[in-house]
């Protein structure tokens, strides 16, 4: 699990065959290469990628948000 603070903006790298994440509590401002325009994942929302990925996300909330992460490689939060 990771927690994305209040006010964070930044990106999720993996390398993984196999990403899956589950938003928790909160809620995220998510964006990639695949989509037109930035989705808002509630808690409940997921999302998931193969092989190398960048997802960017942003808490643009007075709260912090919490998210499950399950992955067969490591991935990195900047």
């Amino acid at each position: 699990m990771i927690k994305l603070p209040a006010g964070f903006k930044g990106s999720l790298t993996t390398k993984a065959n196999e990403f899956r994440a589950v938003v928790i509590s909160g809620a995220i401002n998510y964006s990639s290469k695949d989509l037109t325009a930035p989705q808002l994942l509630k808690a409940g929302s997921y999302l998931e990628s193969e092989g190398r990925f960048t997802h960017k996300l942003e808490n643009d909330s007075s709260r912090d948000a919490i998210i499950y992460i399950r992955t067969d490689a490591r991935y990195q939060v900047n």
